[in-house]
């Protein structure tokens, strides 16, 4: 994904549980973009996304 390796602009939650997968700051990995979609194939939903594109911060800042 275009997303990996670059920093989070937002804060992404998956329902239920309600527990952000990432915070504004952090660097989105391999591991979070592949759990944001086992949860989007199995149905639950993710807050913090518009149409599943995840906010990044230009330049890491």
């Amino acid at each position: 994904s275009e997303a990996e390796g670059k920093v989070s602009g937002d804060f992404v939650t998956v329902y239920p549980p309600g527990i952000p997968l990432l915070a504004p700051g952090e660097v989105i990995s391999r591991e979070i973009l592949d759990r944001i979609l086992s949860s989007l194939q199995n149905g639950l939903e993710i807050h913090g996304t518009d149409r599943n594109i995840l906010q990044v911060l230009r330049n890491g800042r």
